[in-house]
């Protein structure tokens, strides 16, 4: 379009009929008028940055104290046997699953790695974690097998697998912890899902 009133521009200034001519001033105005668009588009590019940064800055808060409530909740009350030890083992190797994929969700667009294909992922995490054909036949998108989608899932997969553990701790641990603070741990995890929303 640009090109077609350029062109039409020059035929009518050399045929004498009107000289269109852009002036200095306009070139000023206009240089000025783009710098202004480029300087709002990066503001706006920075405060996306900063508004993720504080995002992820959020779920690394939360899983650290998850981790360490949930340490603490279940050694105070003389649950030293290998049951607790195993439950605080996979409460916190849930925890950091959840972390790496949510991250995983972040990166999907340089790295294009799915979150369930996170190294970190193994043993039965890792099978709850990939897409299978109920997902597929569940899917709201018109790509089930679209990575993004699936990995966007993921997530969400890890928190429910971690709030299960949490849940179990009556039937693993000698001595239970009370379910207010069982509620802490849920209140933890739900703080985590707020900033991967």
């Amino acid at each position: 379009m640009n090109v077609i009133v350029y062109i039409a521009a020059s035929i009518l200034k050399e045929n004498g009929i009107v000289d269109l001519g852009i002036s200095n001033q306009f070139h000023s105005l206009g240089g000025m008028i783009v710098s202004f668009l480029l300087v709002s588009r990066v503001n706006t590019a920075l405060s996306r940055y900063g508004a993720c940064r504080g995002h992820i800055n959020v779920m690394y808060r939360e899983t650290r104290e998850f981790i360490q409530t949930a340490f603490i909740l279940s050694q105070r009350n003389d649950n030293d046997e290998n049951e607790a030890r195993e439950w605080r083992n996979e409460i916190a190797y849930r925890a950091l699953v959840l972390l790496r994929t949510s991250v995983a969700v972040v990166e999907y667009f340089s790295k294009e790695i799915p979150g369930w294909k996170c190294p970190e992922l193994s043993g039965f995490e890792l099978l709850y974690a990939t897409p299978c054909d109920l997902w597929k036949r569940n899917s709201l998108n018109n790509n089930p097998e679209d990575d993004y989608t699936n990995t966007l899932r993921v997530p969400f997969r890890m928190a429910y697998l971690l709030r299960q553990s949490v849940s179990e701790q009556e039937g693993r641990l000698k001595n239970p912890f009370h379910v207010t603070q069982e509620n802490l741990l849920y209140g933890t995890v739900n703080s985590f899902m707020g900033g991967y929303y």
